[in-house]
């Protein structure tokens, strides 16, 4: 088996792929592979050997297999934690009551933990707060937050986050991680650089011109 074509999309709130792989030798066509998560890794291979970093986890939402007169072949369509969480839709109608003391963040973690009423019956996802504003453990919406039948689990989530300066990415761990974005200063969570041959990207080139004048004497 072997990969024949490979899309990945990654952004804020949705990460899919659609995989394409040569199955001729009959591995996978005998397998029933919904539901089960894979990862996916981009890498080089240096000087040092291959080197590689994994992306958060899919999981396989659809698998289709195709047969041809010379080959056979097998497609994996995938999807994130926050698109299967936009698709998980409430069970019922719930008010908190206006002396409810629950804050941003606690809600947040029983949305997350599959433990807010009307989101019980779905999967649970470990949700980690590497930082925090002065917001999410504070503000408590009380009344003012509720949920309607048919509510999606994600539009829920991204409503608490509003509250806060706070923003939510799926890692490679795949846990929800929570932190607050570093938009000033000189010191990043990530940098990008080509100073002194460093740099994070998955592809690189370098080439050489030769000047050619076009008057010598």
């Amino acid at each position: 088996t072997k990969i024949k074509d490979l899309s990945h999309t990654e952004q804020w709130w949705s990460q899919t792929s659609e995989l394409l792989l040569e199955d001729t030798d009959k591995v996978l066509h005998g397998l029933d592979l919904e539901g089960y998560k894979a990862v996916i890794s981009y890498g080089l291979i240096t000087r040092s050997g291959p080197e590689w970093v994994a992306t958060a986890p899919l999981w396989v939402v659809g698998q289709q297999r195709d047969s041809y007169r010379d080959r056979l072949e097998c497609s994996l369509s995938m999807e994130g934690t926050f698109d299967r969480m936009a698709k998980h839709k409430a069970e019922a109608s719930l008010t908190l009551e206006s002396t409810d003391t629950q804050t941003v963040k606690t809600l947040l973690s029983a949305i997350a933990g599959a433990t807010l009423a009307p989101y019980t019956n779905y999967p649970a996802y470990t949700i980690t707060y590497d930082s925090e504003d002065d917001l999410i453990d504070a503000f408590i919406p009380a009344d003012s937050f509720r949920v309607n039948l048919n509510d999606s689990r994600l539009s829920k989530f991204k409503e608490l986050l509003g509250y806060t300066d706070c923003v939510a990415r799926v890692e490679s761990d795949g846990a929800i991680h929570i932190r607050v974005p570093v938009t000033t200063g000189t010191t990043y969570d990530e940098t990008y650089s080509l100073a002194d041959g460093f740099h994070n990207f998955f592809n690189k080139r370098f080439r050489r011109r030769i000047v050619s004048p076009n008057y010598i004497t």
